[in-house]
């Protein structure tokens, strides 16, 4: 019963993420999954899976609000932890997490620098969904910017790959959301 109790807030918040509907995502990482790390851990759930979604929503919240930045943060230095303990799967968390810190941070080239590495890391490790989420984010970046040096053509682009890795990963509602997002630029 007790797995079950966690097991679907954080199913709930991975698909809120990946989905784009990142303020239900922030709502559900705040109050129902970040405060039961102890039993997400003790069921065996990966820690890093949880705050890996956890910040992609916090952060997508903070940049679009301002508020849920200390949440954030909170998942991005625990997987800098985790990655320090040793875990190579957090590495494209920590890469992607600290593209959405600078890009928080209005340092829009660094962000785009970890975009990359992030896409790369993901990519050999086999995380479709992460490479395409990464994608994702990285065009809306690109597309929020006032920067005149950024530019609408790399924004298809890689809208264009999360689209191509969304389908590989098999989430073909997602691939539709992304062409009616997006018709205007790809």
């Amino acid at each position: 019963e007790e797995s079950t109790e966690i097991f679907l807030p954080v199913h709930t918040l991975f698909l809120h993420a990946i989905l784009g509907q990142y303020e239900l995502g922030a709502k559900c990482a705040k109050e129902k999954v970040v405060k039961q790390v102890k039993k997400i851990q003790s069921i065996g759930m990966s820690y890093c899976f949880v705050c890996f979604y956890s910040g992609i929503s916090l952060y997508a919240m903070a940049r679009k609000s301002g508020r849920y930045k200390r949440s954030a943060n909170s998942c991005r230095m625990a997987l800098h932890k985790a990655v320090k303990k040793g875990n190579p799967n957090a590495v494209h968390h920590v890469k992607f997490l600290d593209a959405e810190h600078e890009a928080l941070s209005s340092r829009s080239k660094a962000a785009l620098d970890l975009y990359q590495e992030a896409i790369s890391f993901a990519g050999r490790l086999g995380f479709l969904q992460d490479v395409a989420l990464a994608n994702e984010r990285y065009a809306q970046l690109l597309l929020d910017s006032s920067d005149p040096d950024l530019n609408t053509d790399e924004a298809s682009f890689r809208i264009q790959e999360s689209i191509k890795y969304y389908s590989e990963w098999g989430a073909e509602k997602k691939v539709r959301l992304l062409k009616d997002q997006y018709a205007d630029i790809i």
